[in-house]
């Protein structure tokens, strides 16, 4: 079981008017789960997209917008043992918006005084990312230093989002040969177990 929000909301995730939601998903000990979908009053950072390739290509400005607010408003801080997960956002843009967070925390960290730490290990502790759509680039070992980069291999959760018409098929995506079977095995099956709490077995009544 899981809260279940949008991505597109009037004000950001780290708004006040969420944490009482918040308390609540940590007092039962739920993951807040972030999806596409919502109503913001507009649509991407420059209005609205001329064409549905065009929003579909821009949904991870949002996802990457409600992290950024999520963690400068503290809201880790305030609800330490929160579980985020972003679902449909894909992963290949979590390093570099990490490394640009990190390096503004450095030089700005005055102004966001309840961040008492760099950006990027709050990022680790308490967010889980869905692999769909899989950002696969045309080098397939490229896959694997894009995870290496990101360097966070227990908070990357399969999703195959079918039976949409572009849904990722578990058989081919993160070929074990590419990235590796152990890593294969934690992003298709354990990691979600952790995230969600779930037993790891089924377990007699």
């Amino acid at each position: 079981m899981s809260v279940l929000v949008t991505v597109a909301t009037r004000e950001p995730l780290g708004d006040a008017k969420y944490w009482p939601m918040f308390e609540a998903a940590e007092a039962c000990d739920l993951p807040v789960c972030v999806h596409v979908a919502g109503w913001s009053g507009t649509e991407g950072c420059s209005g609205w997209p001329l064409y549905h390739a065009e929003r579909h290509g821009t949904w991870p400005q949002a996802f990457a917008a409600q992290l950024v607010s999520l963690v400068s408003g503290g809201v880790f801080s305030r609800f330490p043992r929160l579980r985020i997960v972003l679902e449909e956002a894909g992963i290949a843009w979590v390093a570099p918006l990490m490394w640009r967070l990190d390096r503004a925390w450095e030089s700005m960290h005055d102004d966001v005084p309840e961040l008492d730490r760099p950006p990027s290990e709050v990022i680790r502790e308490h967010l889980w990312f869905t692999t769909q759509p899989l950002d696969e680039p045309e080098h397939p070992h490229q896959l694997a230093q894009m995870l290496d980069h990101l360097g966070m291999d227990e908070r990357i959760l399969f999703a195959s989002d079918y039976p949409h018409w572009d849904f990722d098929d578990p058989a081919r995506v993160l070929p074990a040969a590419v990235v590796g079977a152990e890593r294969r095995q934690k992003i298709m099956s354990s990691n979600a177990l952790a995230a969600f709490r779930f037993p790891d077995r089924p377990t007699a009544d």
